[in-house]
């Protein structure tokens, strides 16, 4: 592997160095390369970035470096270099640092006293998301060297003066978290930032179906700063499928933490909340039934029937052969609906599976309501879906 360490140009002496893991992974063909969490960082800007290339590992490592630079802009550290430790972990470590002139740590110092004096001022009455707002802009006005420190004190006291307020609520909150979403449907499937449609309609569906409604039900509770543990659990009561408790825990914990990125609040009250381990002895009449080893050839016989193979009395239907496809392969049904001709290798007995046909969600992207569906060739479930599997030979005969 190619050196990579970067060496800045010093105007400042560097402290307290902090060292923190690279992780390499491959995704569809994509190298990547991300950090490992800097979340202990204080204002840090994104503790996980991450990055990717098409030509190799040392690329996406290059292609990371400067979005570890954007992440610690606005704190008191910076990036120092890349290396290797003794067993084979790659790390990168950043630097505390403090001025080196008298006249820049006078600078300093002033600063960090107007800093104490708002937020002290404004801790007083920390109820509100304008409060929050009023806080990223000193916070920002202060980093601002292009203005002097008495404009700069100007600047905050008419920040603190202004009592203009914003309401949000956390119905607010979740409906921007998903559109948020929304867009990063719209990019390339290799992008870094790309999320699934289907992920996106789950989340979605249980938020409107059963939050939104719990909301109206409880309006207390959709002031952002009200919602706690026990309205989780009060929400997860609402059904009795285990995988839509999943979805409904994963979904909230994700919108809070949209809302503490986006400096709405400073602390996800779910951020440790989990689920109960499933009982097994209790079976809701939600949870999945899957054929048994002892049914399948029961089936089998029904769907070759319907498939019209060596019975010509039955009509043959496509459904009954895509049912036959994922029993024998194994199949997801998107996958199955995707195959294509140019798919299959009856030379070689193999079929790539590489394609997924699949209903997508459209949204009214104001509301985030669901509004209809459209059918679409599209990625696979995970970069691991994609796969080649031995073709069963009676598929190969209905074939």
């Amino acid at each position: 592997m190619e050196k990579l360490s970067i060496q800045p140009k010093m105007l400042k002496i560097n402290l307290n160095c902090m060292s923190f893991e690279i992780k390499l992974s491959m995704k569809g063909g994509i190298y990547r390369a991300r950090s490992s969490s800097m979340s202990k960082i204080y204002n840090i800007k994104n503790a996980r970035p991450e990055a990717s290339s098409k030509q190799s590992f040392e690329m996406a490592i290059q292609n990371l470096i400067p979005k570890i630079e954007n992440s610690l802009e606005g704190t008191d550290k910076k990036f120092s270099k890349v290396y290797m430790q003794n067993d084979g972990k790659l790390m990168f470590c950043v630097e505390s640092v403090i001025y080196e002139t008298t006249e820049l740590y006078s600078k300093y110092t002033n600063c960090l006293d107007t800093i104490i004096t708002s937020f002290t001022k404004l801790l007083e009455n920390f109820t509100t998301p304008t409060t929050l707002n009023k806080l990223q802009e000193i916070s920002s006005t202060l980093n601002n060297n292009t203005i002097s420190v008495e404009n700069k004190k100007e600047a905050v006291e008419t920040i603190i003066a202004d009592n203009t307020s914003v309401e949000i609520t956390f119905k607010d909150v979740i409906v921007e978290w998903l559109q948020s979403l929304n867009e990063r449907t719209k990019k390339p499937y290799d992008d870094d930032e790309y999320f699934s449609p289907t992920t996106l309609e789950s989340y979605n569906r249980n938020l409107w179906s059963i939050v939104f409604p719990y909301f109206e039900k409880h309006p207390e509770c959709n002031n952002i700063y009200n919602f706690s543990e026990n309205n989780m659990d009060e929400i997860l009561k609402l059904t009795t499928c285990k995988d839509t408790q999943r979805v409904l825990l994963i979904s909230l914990k994700l919108a809070f933490d949209f809302a503490v990125n986006k400096s709405y609040i400073t602390i996800n009250p779910l951020a440790n909340k989990k689920l109960k381990k499933k009982s097994k002895s209790k079976k809701s009449k939600n949870d999945y039934e899957f054929i048994q080893e002892e049914e399948r050839a029961l089936w089998i016989n029904c769907m070759i029937k319907e498939s019209g193979f060596k019975a010509k009395y039955h009509k043959k239907t496509d459904a009954a052969l895509a049912f036959l496809f994922m029993l024998l392969h194994g199949t997801r049904p998107e996958e199955t609906c995707g195959l294509r001709w140019k798919d299959l290798n009856f030379q070689d007995d193999d079929i790539f599976i590489q394609n997924a046909y699949k209903s997508v969600p459209i949204f009214d992207e104001v509301t985030m309501k669901r509004i209809g569906w459209k059918n679409e060739d599209g990625p696979l479930k995970t970069p691991e879906s994609y796969r080649h599997i031995p073709i069963d030979l009676l598929i190969k005969d209905l074939l």
